[in-house]
């Protein structure tokens, strides 16, 4: 007959197991939607005589971008399409090039439950301008299978109100202010279209409340 402190010992190694079950069925689906996904994200799509898009070369203080942004305009990714209140803040982890980014949004209108999401990221260039970020979930225990690259093409380095972020086959575009409103904004996106290429029809203004 099974004592009781074994018996305790085999449900705790039985609810281990389960739960290590759990995690790894999700970590197969992630990995394949989340492949999915990448492939949808990463994949080329730019014509092919046009130059990759690159990180602005010239030094910045990356740490200056730490804290938290306004999204006042966008080419969404799958995950921010049709955002409204889309605020992003940075948080570098300890004295590291790594940081934790936390994206709030409220999806296709004012009235939407406010949705959260977690990334990764580091600084993976000497001018501080070239990022990598990936999705994690289930309170960073699952971690996106990859790495998707998140170039600073443009930065305000008199006073750090601003900056643009871009994609390498110029698919996504986020232009990032301090404030809600960006008082130079249709100068940026002009921009975006003479010195980036980007097809600005495709950038969606983001609506904030606090305007």
């Amino acid at each position: 007959m099974m004592g009781h402190e074994e018996h305790r010992k085999r449900h705790k190694c039985e609810r281990v197991m389960k739960k290590g079950v759990v995690v790894l069925a999700a970590c197969g689906v992630l990995a394949f939607v989340g492949r999915r996904n990448y492939l949808q994200i990463a994949g080329t799509r730019a014509d092919a005589k046009m130059e990759p898009l690159k990180a602005l070369a010239e030094k910045i203080d990356w740490k200056r971008l730490m804290g938290s942004w306004y999204v006042v305009g966008v080419i969404p990714t799958p995950f921010d399409r049709n955002c409204y209140n889309a605020v992003e803040t940075y948080t570098q982890v300890k004295e590291t090039s790594k940081m934790q980014v936390t994206f709030k949004q409220q999806a296709g209108s004012f009235d939407a439950p406010v949705k959260t999401m977690y990334q990764d990221g580091k600084v993976v260039n000497e001018y501080g301008t070239e990022w990598k970020v990936r999705p994690v979930f289930a309170g960073g225990w699952i971690k996106f299978p990859f790495w998707l690259p998140y170039i600073i093409i443009e930065a305000d380095t008199a006073d750090y109100s601003y900056f643009v972020v871009g994609y390498p086959d110029r698919r996504f575009l986020w232009i990032m202010s301090r404030e809600p409103s960006l008082a130079n904004y249709d100068e940026i996106v002009k921009r975006c279209a003479t010195e980036y290429n980007y097809d600005v029809s495709r950038i969606w203004k983001v609506p904030h409340q606090t305007q």
